[in-house]
């Protein structure tokens, strides 16, 4: 077995990815490879789903819904907690408090979301009112899946805090920031 093959079959086996880098940056190089797969393919879904919502808008029926102004607070917890999880990633001595502050904006993040389906739902709005409202709850429940995959990453680096690199976590959580902003932008102007 070639070595290259060796250790990729080692790393594997001794859990790279919970631990301290291996010699030679194996273990920084495989979590940039499967961050960069997991927000590649993200991206691809996203794309589809964009594609498809201005494909269909075209069509009869699309009755258009505003999305809930507790939508835009949201957005701005989101946007902050992309701020506080660049300062986290920055190893400042108060990395961990940065942390607990990214993951509780995300979390008021997702009870906005929440309230927001509760605010349609109540406005009579739901996911079968139609073409647009459709797609509002499929494109903000996705979003949200991508979210919660987020924190919960994120409470594990926590937990960890102090031991390893916190790149791969903020590149996720900067994309599934920006990647709302893109979801809401579509919603709202399209």
């Amino acid at each position: 077995m070639p070595e290259t093959m060796l250790m990729k079959s080692d790393a594997w086996e001794s859990r790279a990815w919970e631990g301290d880098d291996l010699p030679g940056g194996g273990r920084s190089e495989a979590n940039r490879t499967v961050v960069f797969l997991m927000i590649a393919g993200a991206v691809m879904l996203f794309t589809t789903f964009t594609a498809s919502y201005l494909v269909r808008r075209e069509a009869a029926g699309w009755g258009k819904v505003s999305l809930p102004a507790i939508c835009w607070v949201g957005t701005a917890f989101l946007v902050a907690s992309s701020v506080t999880m660049e300062l986290a990633r920055r190893k400042t001595a108060s990395a961990r408090l940065w942390l607990g502050t990214t993951i509780g904006l995300g979390v008021l993040f997702a009870l906005g979301q929440v309230e927001a389906w509760r605010q349609l739902r109540a406005s009579g709005v739901t996911a079968s009112s139609g073409a647009h409202s459709g797609f509002v709850y499929m494109l903000t429940s996705v979003h949200a899946a991508h979210l919660a995959a987020g924190i919960v990453v994120l409470v594990v680096a926590l937990r960890r805090a102090g031991r390893g690199s916190l790149g791969g976590c903020a590149a996720w959580w900067h994309f599934t920031g920006a990647a709302w902003i893109w979801v809401a932008a579509v919603l709202t102007v399209f």
